[in-house]
């Protein structure tokens, strides 16, 4: 038919973008546009920075505006073929299990997070690098918790917290079912404001296919800005 638009659109992400946000907005999409098949790619940001950057993906969503794969992480620069915007933000809390001696208390000094045990991400993850820096921020570092594990998937980590292994950093939307089954317990650090910008993003070094060009528009109308809110 005549103006349709069909075609494959490929997508990066987090594993936390691609299980709680996109598949709500990929699923009103189709409805609108029911021939375009859609694939999601969970890898790391550095991964997804390089197969929107070489054309393997259509587009990028995640924490951080695509970077050139091999900058230094510390001083990595911006894709500068990347066209970016920001598409929403995903809420990082604290959490305990129910027997953890913080459950009690509703929130906690930063300075109570050292030597404290933790279950953290993987090195690559977005989640991390924010509370790094969030951390810093009230003069702690990642490296003043005590690190009991490291797990490089987020329901896993949530899993580990229930078990009472130690505390974690993880998204509000991945916690939400165990705070309200009482197996999680969100408690506020004082001074400390957790929560990450996702960008969306695709590269211009590539023609944008009209799956592509279709899903940017839709995904920034203003009613599906307001359904990525009511997910956290």
């Amino acid at each position: 038919m005549k103006g349709e638009v069909v075609g494959h659109l490929k997508i990066g992400c987090s594993t936390t973008t691609g299980k709680y946000y996109l598949p709500m907005l990929i699923a009103r999409f189709r409805q609108r546009y029911p021939r375009v098949q859609v694939t999601i790619y969970n890898d790391s940001q550095t991964k997804i920075s390089a197969s929107l950057c070489d054309g393997e993906i259509h587009l990028s969503v995640m924490s951080a505006r695509p970077f050139c794969a091999d900058a230094v992480m510390s001083a990595r620069p911006f894709c500068a073929d990347a066209e970016c915007h920001h598409f929403f933000d995903d809420y990082v809390i604290l959490v305990v299990g129910p027997d953890h001696l913080w459950a009690e208390r509703d929130s906690i000094a930063p300075k109570e997070l050292s030597g404290a045990n933790f279950i953290l991400r993987d090195t690559q993850s977005g989640t991390r690098e924010e509370v790094n820096r969030a951390l810093n921020k009230v003069g702690i570092t990642l490296d003043d918790l005590n690190l009991a594990m490291e797990i490089g998937n987020t329901e896993a980590i949530s899993m580990a917290v229930e078990e009472g292994i130690g505390a974690a950093f993880i998204s509000r939307v991945v916690a939400r079912r165990g705070i309200e089954l009482g197996r999680l317990k969100e408690v506020r650090v004082t001074g400390l404001s957790l929560h990450r910008k996702i960008f969306i993003a695709y590269s211009r070094r590539h023609p944008s296919t009209r799956a592509q060009t279709a899903f940017w528009d839709f995904a920034l109308e203003p009613e599906n800005q307001t359904l990525l809110k009511t997910v956290v």
